[in-house]
Parts: C-alpha cells; structure tokens; sequence
C-alpha cells in the first residue's frame, strides 16, 4: 500500500500470508555462494497451494486493513454504466542516464526504483484527484517462506 499526503509519499507495505522477497543480505549471501543456493519449488506448486486455502481470512484482514479508507476520486471520461470511449496512450521512455539517475536517487534514499515509481503515482494520483491522502495498491504473488 502506498500512501501520498500533504507530509509526501510514504510506503507501507502490507502481506497476508507471510510472503516476502529475500532480503538483500539473503541476495548477496547466495551470489558470493557464502551460503546454499535458495531451493526455488516450481510456481505450480504454489498456484496448488494457492487453491487449497481459505480466501475468507485474507478478505477479513483487508476489510479491517482498509476498514474507513474512502476510495481515490478520479474523474472519469464516462457515466457509470456506460461503455468505455477511446483513450489515449502516453509512452514515455527514459535514456539509460536518466534511469541510473532515478536508481542513484533511490539508493541514496534507501529506496528502490520501483518505490520511486510508485510514489511519482501517488504524487500524480493526488495531483488529479484533489486528494492529499491516496490509495492505491500492486498486486504480489509468490510462494511463501
């Protein structure tokens, strides 16, 4: 969850059910080969997993996550019902100096780039919404543990 107020951006990030990326210690460990190569199961296995658990309990903790949070307000090119009008795509492309920028920015912050990019989004989504607080989320998917 990434949230954008009138303090600036700031990231939290939320799980539920325990997953999380390995640590850049657990990185740097398992490519200097000071430490065994992670055991990567095959991502069938977690989509097996997957289905086997109960949904209830995740929509519970995110009802009472985002229990009072009104959603962003954005205006839209339709009445609600109504089919969607053609839109327009915006493709921007960054010089590979321009990315190291942003990167060496976000290292010097202790971010990464997709934090970065991430709360550019929630500074646009607040622009455009009149909104100091935000909402908006990324969907993750990964075997636990």
């Amino acid at each position: 969850m990434t949230r954008s107020s009138s303090s600036g951006p700031s990231t939290t990030c939320c799980s539920t059910d325990g997953a999380r990326p390995p640590s850049s210690r657990e990185v740097c460990a398992e490519y200097t080969g000071s430490t065994k190569p992670l055991v990567r199961r095959p991502f069938r296995d977690y989509l097996a997993w997957l289905l086997r658990q109960d949904p209830y309990p995740a929509e519970e903790y995110w009802r009472r996550t985002l229990h009072g949070v009104t959603p962003t307000p954005l205006s839209y090119d339709r009445p609600p019902g109504q089919p969607a009008q053609p839109g327009e795509t915006v493709r921007v492309t960054l010089s590979t100096e321009r990315t190291e920028q942003l990167r060496t920015v976000a290292q010097h912050n202790g971010l990464t780039l997709n934090t970065v990019l991430q709360g550019a989004w929630a500074l646009l989504l607040a622009r455009h919404s009149g909104q100091h607080d935000v909402v908006f989320g990324t969907t993750v998917s990964g075997p636990t543990g």
